[in-house]
């Protein structure tokens, strides 16, 4: 359990699949830009159903009163880590708004690689 929410109508429990999901939504809107892997840099390929691929997306309960995301990344040759990472990043704070309204403390985006014909190893960590 990520978060539980009391209010007069009883409780809203939230799971650390529901992050997942918004984080695995967030790629999506990133299509042949940037893709989520695992910590080693392998291509995930998101399912719909099942929390298979959420096991490489590390959601914490933060001790400043927030949530603490961590994600692995690789990008496309000739993207702007700088570029897509901000908007990545606020894409799960948008997402989250949408449909959580939990306070994010920190997301961590780790870029594991570039891809271009075979994906080129880096270890680049961009927190936001």
């Amino acid at each position: 359990m990520l978060s539980k929410i009391d209010n007069k109508q009883g409780s809203i429990i939230i799971e650390n699949a529901v992050m997942g999901r918004i984080v695995v939504q967030a790629s999506k809107k990133f299509k042949g830009r940037l893709w989520l892997v695992n910590p080693k840099g392998k291509i995930i390929r998101p399912r719909n159903t099942g929390n298979e691929d959420l096991k490489n997306i590390e959601i914490n309960d933060s001790e400043d009163d927030g949530i603490d995301i961590k994600a692995y990344i690789v990008v496309s040759f000739g993207t702007s880590i700088s570029a897509i990472s901000k908007e990545f990043i606020n894409e799960i704070r948008n997402q989250n708004a949408k449909i959580t309204g939990l306070p994010i403390n920190q997301i961590t985006i780790v870029l594991t690689g570039v891809k271009s014909k075979r994906i080129s190893k880096r270890e680049i960590e961009i927190v936001g």
